[in-house]
């Protein structure tokens, strides 16, 4: 663990707030994170970009997006990602 993380900040367990509206996917943990992401179009009208049959750690299909809003506060830091890259893809939680 050393060798990804320089210093241990700490965890804390707060509520969740996940909602799609349409394409657009919103998320936020209150007073940490503000989150909306939206698909960005692809060349066939009505369909986003996608990956597909990828070897990405995320997901083997992947909808790219881009961040509409996606700010954190936490730590001492407030970080604002808006207009920067994100992704959609179905997850497996259940492990290997």
């Amino acid at each position: 663990m050393s060798i990804l993380v320089g210093r241990f900040l700490g965890v804390w367990q707060e509520d969740v707030r996940y909602e799609t509206d349409g394409d657009v996917r919103r998320f936020t943990i209150p007073k940490i994170i503000d989150g909306e992401i939206a698909p960005i179009a692809g060349s066939k009208p009505g369909q986003p970009t996608t990956i597909e049959n990828s070897q990405y750690w995320i997901g083997p299909q992947i909808i790219v997006a881009q961040a509409l809003k996606s700010r954190f506060r936490g730590h001492g830091r407030n970080w604002d990602f808006k207009g920067r890259s994100a992704e959609i893809c179905a997850l497996d939680w259940k492990g290997p």
